[in-house]
C-alpha cells in the first residue's frame, strides 16, 4: 500500500463530512494543514491495511512532532519501519520539481526530463504542476532544513535510515535502493517498469 500525502489530501477533501470540510477549506484558502488533521488522515490509512502488508509511506512525516506521532503508531499497529532519504543537490532538486508534470486525470508523475506529452497509463494531457514554481520551491527547501532534515538525523541515530543518492541515473537508484532494503531484511522486489 501506498500512502501519498497529497493524494491522501486530495481524497479527504473530497468527502462530505467534517474533516473532509476543514481540509478543503484550508487548501483552497491556500493554509498549510495542521499536524493533528494529517495525523487523523495517517491513523485512518494504517489502520485499514493489513499488517501483513507493507506501506510506504510518502510525504509524511515532515517534522520531529510528526516523526513522534508516526513512531509511536508504528509500534501501536506492531510495525518496523525503515525511513528512506534520496539525497538531491539543491539546484538538481529545483529543476526536476518545478519541470515535473503531472497526469490530468490519473495523477501519475513524470520526470522533468520526460519528453511525453500525453500520459502513458490513460492516455490524457500531462500538465506541469502549477504551484511547483521556483519562488515556491525555495521555500519548501529552506523549511526542509528547518523542519525536516532533523528527521534523517533522528532516523539515523535509530540506526533506522537508508540515505541514496538521486543524482544518479535512476536505474542505479533503484538498484541501489532495492539492494539497500535487502540489507534491512526487506524482500527484494523486481523492477517492473518505468515513468519516462
Amino acid at each position: 500500500a501506498i500512502f501519498d500525502l497529497h493524494y491522501e489530501l486530495q481524497k479527504t477533501m473530497k468527502q462530505d463530512n467534517q474533516l473532509g470540510r476543514k481540509v478543503k477549506q484550508l487548501l483552497t484558502a491556500g493554509q498549510v494543514v495542521p499536524s493533528d488533521i494529517l495525523q487523523q488522515i495517517v491513523e485512518a490509512f494504517i489502520k485499514n491495511v493489513s499488517t501483513e502488508k507493507p506501506i510506504i509511506f510518502d510525504g509524511f512525516p515532515k517534522n520531529l512532532a510528526q516523526a513522534d506521532f508516526f513512531n509511536r503508531l508504528i509500534s501501536q499497529y506492531k510495525r518496523n519501519f525503515v525511513a528512506v532519504l534520496f539525497n538531491v543537490g539543491d539546484d538538481h532538486a529545483l529543476t526536476r520539481i518545478t519541470k515535473k508534470k503531472i497526469c490530468s486525470y490519473c495523477q501519475s508523475v513524470y520526470s522533468a526530463d520526460s519528453i511525453a506529452e500525453t500520459c502513458e497509463k490513460c492516455d490524457n494531457d500531462l500538465k506541469l504542476v502549477k504551484e511547483d514554481n521556483i519562488v515556491g520551491m525555495k521555500l519548501r527547501l529552506s523549511n526542509y532544513y528547518q523542519e525536516t532534515a532533523p528527521i534523517v538525523s533522528l532516523y539515523e541515530k535509530m540506526g533506522k535510515l537508508i540515505s541514496i543518492n538521486a543524482d544518479e541515473h535512476e536505474d542505479d537508484v533503484y538498484t541501489t535502493l532495492s539492494d539497500r532494503l535487502e540489507g534491512f531484511g526487506l524482500e527484494k522486489k523486481r523492477k517492473s517498469g518505468k515513468k519516462s
